[in-house]
């Protein structure tokens, strides 16, 4: 159950940030390249942290 939870929270979120950049791409002006790159970088460190998770929870299982 927690595993089906964790892989649909991390599909969301891939969602969530494939919008933002497609937002973003349309209001760079808004943005200066230091956000973006700010929220790129703290997205790829959310992504191994979920990755290390999922990886902790198969290999308890």
């Amino acid at each position: 159950m927690i595993l089906k939870i964790i892989k649909w929270a991390y599909i969301v979120c891939y969602i969530v940030i494939a919008i933002l950049i497609i937002y973003m791409q349309h209001n760079v002006w808004k943005l200066s390249a230091r956000k973006y790159l700010f929220v790129i970088i703290g997205y790829l460190l959310f992504a191994l942290i979920v990755r290390l998770l999922i990886k902790k929870i198969n290999g308890h299982h």
